[in-house]
């Protein structure tokens, strides 16, 4: 059941008004009811009906509603272009595990807060290639986003104004007739060995397209990884060492009204709060999980549920919190409303938490452009635990990516299979004699040559 006016503290207020006032009536009408000697049954009928029509007016007053109602809306939608830079520097472990993949795991959350616009993919090192077009198929771009690697693009250096360059065309090329809002995520760890970036700046700017730049790595650096070694400098023969270069991502941003955030170790715990300010920027009607932090450790109960509102001066709306053990949200086991203007939302929650148990939490607007568009994030709750980050559950798991592993239907991780071919060489060894093992598993099905 969903109430549409959760307001404890004024029913309470308006049942204690009711309570005075009808306990003065009482006693003025017991003091009469002595002198005339009226029948007591009828007192007492008067106030149990009177006590059954305030609690039916509370009741209807809270305005309790059951069952779903479906109302078309009609929703601006938005193009964003990710385009994630794939040189040999990515591979770098300054970010753990790698830049890379660090961006791989952002990227999967990210795409997922935007289920009713289009988003592409492009790919770039010293060449910009177009990965997925714009596309509604979540499923297909999550596809895209594994397989990234740095073997998919030549990697002579770093040019940021080639994926800038696709996203221009691809947008000027567009045939949509719709307004829409149009947006390049650019992730990359900033070395540019380009030309300068102020032509395409200036053209993405004049045709409202905003840059949201994301620096990936540390100040202090790394070596980057290949093979079984590193990448070395041919000038100093010392192994090659790659930093974050904020300046050209600074400025493409800035060039483009778009903003700057970063993806490194000092701010991990942030990490998530700037994914979320990505998407605040882009779509400003929406709210999104703040707190508790995505994989939180919650020690405590009654857990204060927040929530930011794209427009920090948005009207007065009303948004609905939700939470539940499944991210089906199949049956919900709480749920409560809050009317505010922009801002931070918070909702008190009252449900009773079961120790070592992970709690799906959610949140959407009731009303407008983007009504019942639910945001999702999850929590564990561990009594008297310090606060932390933890991931437990078949739904958090699926956020993730993995390499040679996989959750199958039964919700069990299970490697990759992977054949291969062993090949031992002996010395003066009888074919009769010989008794081939793997892991302490003997082997029938072998053949020698």
């Amino acid at each position: 059941m969903i109430w549409a006016y959760p307001d404890v503290k004024l029913t309470l207020l308006l049942a204690g008004i009711f309570a005075l006032l009808y306990f003065v009536y009482l006693f003025r009408y017991w003091s009469i009811n002595q002198k005339l000697e009226v029948v007591k049954r009828r007192l007492f009928t008067k106030v149990v009906l009177r006590f059954s029509y305030f609690s039916l007016f509370l009741i209807a007053f809270a305005g309790p509603s059951i069952g779903i109602s479906t109302k078309e809306i009609q929703e601006e939608g938005k193009d964003i272009f990710i385009a994630v830079d794939l040189s040999q520097s990515m591979n770098a472990a300054d970010i753990g595990p790698t830049r890379l993949q660090r961006v791989k795991f952002e990227l999967k959350n990210l795409t997922k807060s935007f289920p009713s616009d289009r988003i592409g993919l492009i790919i770039f090192s010293s060449e910009a290639f177009l990965q997925c077009p714009l596309t509604f198929d979540q499923s297909v771009l999550q596809l895209y986003i594994d397989g990234l690697n740095t073997g998919l693009v030549p990697n002579l250096g770093t040019d940021l104004n080639a994926p800038l360059r696709i996203a221009l065309d691809r947008f000027e090329a567009d045939e949509s007739q719709e307004a829409k809002s149009k947006s390049v995520i650019l992730i990359s760890d900033g070395e540019n060995f380009g030309d300068d970036l102020d032509g395409i700046g200036s053209e993405l700017n004049e045709l409202g397209i905003k840059v949201f730049s994301l620096g990936v790595g540390t100040d202090e650096g790394s070596t980057i990884p290949r093979g079984n070694g590193v990448v070395m400098d041919p000038e100093t023969k010392q192994p090659a060492k790659t930093i974050l270069e904020r300046t050209p991502l600074q400025q493409i941003a800035s060039e483009t009204e778009g903003q700057y955030f970063e993806i490194s170790n000092e701010i991990s715990e942030t990490n998530n709060y700037l994914i979320n300010q990505v998407e605040l920027i882009i779509g400003s009607d929406d709210i999104f999980p703040i707190y508790p932090y995505e994989f939180a450790i919650v020690p405590n109960q009654n857990v204060k549920l927040k929530a930011s509102t794209g427009d920090p001066f948005a009207p007065n709306k009303t948004y609905i919190f939700q939470i539940d053990t499944s991210e089906l949200f199949n049956n919900p086991l709480a749920e409560g409303q809050v009317t505010i203007s922009g801002g931070v939302v918070e909702w008190q929650s009252t449900l009773f938490m079961q120790d070592s148990t992970v709690y799906y939490w959610r949140v959407a607007s009731t009303e407008g452009s983007l009504q019942n568009r639910w945001q999702y994030s999850s929590f564990i709750y561990i009594a008297n635990e310090f606060p932390g980050w933890n991931q437990s559950h078949y739904f958090q798991w699926k956020k993730d990516s993995y390499q040679n592993i996989f959750i199958n239907n039964n919700r069990k991780f299970q490697f990759v299979d992977d054949i291969k071919d062993v090949f031992v060489q002996t010395g003066n060894v009888f074919y009769e004699e010989l008794k081939v093992e793997i892991n302490s598993n003997k082997i029938d099905n072998w053949s020698m040559n």
